[in-house]
């Protein structure tokens, strides 16, 4: 294994620990409401996975995961819409575990 193999793993590792904690945090936020969170754990671990993944793979495809995480959050957003409290911070957190993935590959500490 290579020292570049090892620090692309270190991204992986970081990535994914990104995504649970944000998940866990977010997750035991939107506990105490009565209806069901746009996004959990799962979600947010894999969408800081898909950052990571993405952004080994090119700029191209960082995009288009982008994209589908942008449309994802306008959908969960469009989902709460009857809810008394839309705030929008899930949504915004879900993003941001995204580029927080995929900025574990270039400069994982700064991720971290």
């Amino acid at each position: 294994m290579t020292a570049g193999d090892e620090l692309k793993l270190l991204g992986l590792a970081a990535a994914l620990g990104i995504g649970l904690l944000i998940g866990i945090e977010r997750e035991r936020r939107q506990s105490a409401r009565p209806q069901r969170a746009p996004a959990g754990i799962r979600t947010f671990t894999l969408a800081a996975l898909l950052g990571a993944l993405s952004f080994s793979l090119g700029t191209a495809a960082l995009a288009v995961a982008g994209a589908v995480i942008g449309l994802l959050v306008v959908v969960g957003y469009a989902r709460s819409a009857g809810e008394a409290d839309r705030g929008l911070t899930t949504e915004v957190a879900l993003v941001t575990t995204f580029l927080l993935g995929a900025l574990a590959l270039r400069d994982t500490a700064l991720a971290v």
